[in-house]
């Protein structure tokens, strides 16, 4: 903000108006606290239905690796969570590219 600042006229007083990084912030907090649970969840289904410890190390390995990639391969692929939601709204995201 200050070489911004800097590079304009005096005259220009540059004030935030909005931060919404404590949302964004909150937010992904949120989905963080989301894929916990929900790989916790799996476990634990796996484990009651199967009743095998060994039978649950699959999926203890499993989800964590296969979401790691994903986000590995999504951000090699250039997406990030500015257009994640975009795939929700259907296949035009595909005709931009």
């Amino acid at each position: 903000m200050p070489e911004l600042q800097a590079s304009i006229s005096p005259a220009i007083n540059l004030a935030i108006a909005v931060d919404r990084s404590t949302t964004i912030r909150a937010s992904l907090h949120d989905v963080e606290m989301t894929l916990l649970l929900a790989i916790a969840l799996v476990i634990l289904v796996v484990f009651i239905f199967l009743r095998n410890v060994r039978a649950t190390l699959i999926p203890i390995v499993a989800v964590p690796v296969s979401l790691i990639g994903t986000f590995g391969v999504m951000y090699l692929l250039g997406y990030s969570l500015d257009n994640l939601p975009d795939g929700a709204y259907g296949r035009d995201w595909i005709r931009r590219r």
